[in-house]
């Protein structure tokens, strides 16, 4: 993930409007732009590990959440807009049918997933990552997963009851948990990464 070109306006920060027009421009139609409190950040190219494990995730999630009848699970490009000022594109996500949303779904969602996934590459700054993190969660996402592809490493992140965030760690020895928002799902961390 880097910085465009695009430095926030001299009155404050960017608009999920200054973000659409931004978006909408000829040049920018390959880019996958995103709006992260206030930053327009274009997201670079993932590397094919990267394609694979977010993948993987789908597929284990997709399949489950379809056998409960549990709401929408998308890929890579699906985009939400969280607030005036960020619009996010996780690698994977998951929205229960709690959440009203029916086909045809559009081009954006104006909700925050129920899970949101992301798969860190080594371009990632932890900062932007943290902060990415911070705004899915403080905008109504209850769990977010980051998936580490050196370490082989899944972290799970949520809002305590006071505000502030809790992150567990999962390695390969061990197995994520849908907690209450996917009741009774699992998946071994090992089965996510290439052998």
């Amino acid at each position: 993930m880097g910085f465009i070109n695009q430095h926030p306006p001299s009155q404050g920060l960017h608009t999920r409007d200054d973000f659409a027009r931004l978006s909408d421009l000829p040049e920018n139609a390959e880019k996958q732009l995103e709006l992260i409190a206030g930053t327009i950040e274009e997201q670079m190219p993932p590397s094919a590990d990267h394609a694979y494990i977010a993948n993987r995730f789908g597929r284990f999630l997709d399949e489950f959440v379809e056998n409960h009848d549990l709401g929408y699970v998308f890929g890579d490009g699906c985009t939400y807009v969280l607030s005036d000022v960020t619009v996010l594109v996780p690698d994977c996500s998951f929205i229960a049918k709690a959440q009203g949303i029916t086909p045809p779904f559009g081009v954006r969602f104006y909700l925050a997933p129920d899970l949101a996934i992301e798969v860190v590459s080594p371009a990632n700054c932890a900062q932007q990552l943290m902060t990415r993190i911070e705004q899915y969660l403080r905008h109504g996402t209850r769990l977010v997963w980051a998936a580490y592809p050196e370490t082989r490493d899944v972290y799970a992140w949520r809002l305590s009851a006071n505000g502030t965030m809790t992150v567990r760690k999962f390695d390969l020895s061990s197995a994520l948990d849908g907690e209450d928002v996917l009741p009774g799902f699992t998946l071994e961390v090992r089965r996510l990464f290439p052998k």
